[in-house]
Parts: C-alpha cells; sequence; structure tokens
C-alpha cells in the first residue's frame, strides 16, 4: 500500500521494510493480536544485547512496529489497544555535531574527483559526490532534497531553487553567487532529457539517486 500509494520514500519504505523483517524473524509465527508488551520488551532487550543497537535504533523499530500496527488495526484485522501504546521511549540524546568549515568540505570534494597514475578517476561516482556535496553546502538542502532536485524546479529569471523536503514540504531558495555558479555548472555537464539533477542508473526506484554513502565514506577517510 505504501509503494502503490507513495504515501512515503521509497528509502523510507525499504528501511521499515528491513525492520518488520527483524521483528517477524523475532516474533516467530504468532499472529499479531497475540504481540503482547512482553515480547516488545523482549525483543528491546535482544536488540540491545544482541544487536548492540542504540537507543534511537531501539525507538525507531517500536516505533515502525506500532505504525504497522495501527495501520492494521484500522484495517479491521483486530480490535483493542496496540501492545506498543504508551510505550516508555528509551532515553536518547542526540549527539552535537559541529558544522565543517567550507576548506574541510573542499578537501573532499577535491579527493573526490582525483585521478590516478593513468588518468582514471579513483571513485566512480566522485564527480556525482562532489555535485551533491557542494549543492548542499551552497544551498542548505537536506540530502534527500538535493539528491531528488529537478532542473524544472530551477527558476533561472528569479534565480530561486525550488526543493522538495520532508513531509512533501517545498522550500524556495534563493540564488546565492556560488550556488548560481554551481548550478550552471552542472547544467553544462546534465544528461539530456532528464529532469533529475542526479539520475538513477537503475530502471526501477525514483528516477534518481537516493544514497551516495558508499563512496562518501571512503573519500571522508582517505582525507581524514
Amino acid at each position: 500500500w505504501m509503494e502503490e500509494t507513495e504515501a512515503k520514500s521509497p528509502l523510507t519504505i525499504d528501511k521499515e521494510r528491513l525492520t518488520l523483517n527483524c521483528w517477524a524473524k523475532f516474533l516467530g509465527d504468532i499472529r499479531i493480536t497475540q504481540i503482547t508488551r512482553a515480547r516488545v520488551n523482549d525483543y528491546v532487550l535482544h536488540r540491545k544485547q544482541k544487536d548492540e543497537s542504540s537507543n534511537r535504533t531501539v525507538n525507531l523499530d517500536v516505533l515502525i512496529l506500532s505504525n504497522c500496527l495501527k495501520y492494521a488495526k484500522g484495517e479491521g484485522w483486530f480490535k483493542g489497544k496496540l501492545p506498543t501504546e504508551n510505550w516508555k521511549w528509551l532515553k536518547h540524546t542526540p549527539p552535537k555535531r559541529a558544522l565543517r568549515p567550507p576548506e574541510d568540505i573542499e578537501k573532499v570534494c577535491a579527493e573526490a574527483v582525483r585521478m590516478d597514475e593513468a588518468g582514471k578517476p579513483l571513485y566512480a561516482s566522485g564527480e556525482v559526490l562532489r555535485d551533491w556535496l557542494r549543492l548542499m553546502a551552497y544551498s542548505g538542502a537536506r540530502y534527500q532534497a538535493a539528491l531528488s532536485a529537478r532542473w524544472s524546479k530551477v527558476d533561472w529569471g528569479n534565480r530561486q531553487l525550488t526543493l522538495f523536503t520532508k513531509f512533501s514540504q517545498t522550500v524556495v531558495v534563493d540564488f546565492n553567487e556560488e550556488l548560481e555558479k554551481h548550478l550552471r555548472d552542472m547544467w553544462s555537464r546534465r544528461l539530456p532529457d532528464c529532469d533529475f539533477l542526479f539520475p538513477s542508473n537503475r530502471q526501477k526506484g525514483p528516477g534518481h539517486l537516493t544514497r551516495l554513502y558508499e563512496t562518501l565514506n571512503l573519500v571522508k577517510n582517505k582525507v581524514g
């Protein structure tokens, strides 16, 4: 239902499917009407002790199960309270992260497009990674909003970029000098007849890239 109605992004649906598979494996063949608070707590201990999952990850696991059970209840599969209702969330304090200075970002960008002795790129997605990082740096876009950006949403006349962000909302970003220069450079290298700034090479999927973390981690580790 989520996929057909596009109620959530494909990446979110994939993450939730993985989590629900973990629940299904742990709970076994019991019916959803037989899931108790005790079994939920047993799962939490299992994730904390065996998988060494963080409190945030465990909280998300319980939230995803709760959303699935709410949908099942709405479809008439059972009545009564959910086993996750009023579940006490595990304490989680988000880590404080310092903003990286522009010179650090440029170090990563420079490494991303570095060539080997034969003049071949060291990273297959290096140029795409560099373009993505600079777009986020110059526009303030979230990573998925940047990856799903469209050329049809670039207003050259009014010097504005419209981005789709969380919860299907839009954000309009006014050009600054760096952002406009970067977009014009990307426009000169764009794929013909493709509306996405970062098109996917997969036949199935949303049509744009959904992740670049593997390449990003390689490059970050290289530059320290």
